[in-house]
């Protein structure tokens, strides 16, 4: 019987080593200095990448999930008043420079 420990550790190491298999054998193909910079972020991701951090991850997740909670009618109503104000204002500042960038060029 494999120790699951041991399971987990081969797992990830042969996820590892495809992984670098893949990365070199897009090396070789590409070969151009662009190109090979993209693959050293994904090269870098990939061997950051695990299993035990992904289990991380989702008990980060898991956890905020539980402390959250349904908000009360009037917190939902401040809240929808605030985003509505935000869009509204927003809104209002592209109208002007519109205004500003269609009309100013008539006059000079």
């Amino acid at each position: 019987m494999v120790h699951p420990q041991k399971l987990k550790v081969s797992t990830a190491s042969t996820y590892s080593k495809r992984a670098e298999g893949l990365i070199n054998m897009a090396k070789r193909e590409l070969g151009e200095r662009s190109l090979q910079i993209e693959l050293g972020a994904v090269e870098a991701f990939i061997k950051n990448l695990s299993i035990e951090s992904i289990r991380l991850k989702v008990r980060e997740y898991i956890r905020v999930l539980r402390y959250a909670r349904k908000p009360s009618r009037d917190e939902f109503y401040m809240v929808s008043k605030i985003a509505a104000a935000g869009i509204l204002f927003i809104g209002f500042i592209g109208f002007i420079v519109y205004l500003l960038l269609s009309e100013l060029p008539t006059y000079f």
